[in-house]
């Protein structure tokens, strides 16, 4: 099992070996994402936090989470397995990330992109991390790879970013669903040209990402300062109606002047 990792400044979600041939390099993969967003807590109508109970109706009593069993429906019966059992089938090759191949990251179907991290040097071995991210970016190309940890084998990909490794995991192809069929609307060239002026009007236009927020969690933010200053709360309801297909042309049109003067 990965070895649990500290490090300074970001939190350290395990350490493993990346083979690079015979080489290995050990490294720590760190956060790279942190959620800002606003949780509520389940409350009843007098503040009071409600707890969950694990209720069985079969046994008519309340179990602890320590009590618990992994089970799998099949048909009608249930299977029943113990914890330790299935970390006893758990992959023996968790010190390692291993590469499967190289490829051009536009060959990477990107619907399958999932959770990330930032893979740092572990220790005092920089230079075969250096030399791996170097030639990695030299080359053009992410490593494919797999490697397992907290019970299950990833699928993933490497690729330099600045100084370090982005590791994404990824999907598996069996557990990404098939594009839906949609029927086929026919366009004008009007409509075409015009979406295509309408694209280019902001093409180049310049956005600061940095000053880009999370506007509902901003709203929510002022909704607490108000609770607590007891101001009166107000809410703006938006309506929003389906444009018709009659007027996606006229709409395309006013849209293009209004980006045009904002422009």
């Amino acid at each position: 099992m990965p070895k649990k990792a500290k490090t300074k400044g970001a939190k350290a979600l395990f350490t493993v070996n990346l083979q690079f041939g015979l080489v290995n390099i050990p490294v720590k993969a760190v956060t790279l994402r942190r959620s800002k967003s606003i949780s509520f807590k389940r409350v009843c109508s007098e503040g009071h936090a409600i707890k969950n109970k694990y209720f069985c109706p079969d046994c008519n009593r309340e179990y602890e989470y320590k009590e618990f069993k992994k089970g799998y429906q099949v048909a009608d019966e249930m299977l029943v397995f113990d914890k330790e059992i299935l970390k006893n089938i758990e992959d023996l090759n968790t010190e390692n990330i291993e590469i499967l191949g190289y490829k051009k990251i536009e060959d990477i179907d990107s619907r399958g992109f999932d959770s990330q991290y930032y893979l740092v040097p572990d220790g005092k071995y920089t230079k075969t991390f250096t030399l791996f991210r170097e030639t990695l970016e030299k080359s053009g190309r992410c490593a494919l790879v797999k490697y397992t940890v907290r019970n299950k084998t990833h699928l993933g990909i490497i690729k330099p970013f600045k100084n370090v490794l982005n590791l994404i995991n990824l999907y598996y192809p069996d557990e990404i669903v098939q594009v839906p069929e949609l029927k086929e609307e026919k366009l004008s060239k009007d409509e075409i040209d015009l979406g295509l002026k309408l694209i280019e009007s902001l093409a180049d236009k310049k956005i600061d990402e940095n000053e880009l927020v999370d506007e509902f969690r901003e709203k929510v933010e002022t909704l607490i300062e108000d609770t607590l200053a007891g101001k009166p709360i107000k809410i703006e309801k938006i309506e929003t109606v389906a444009t018709k297909t009659e007027d996606l042309k006229s709409l395309l049109e006013k849209s293009l002047l209004v980006s045009e003067k904002l422009g």
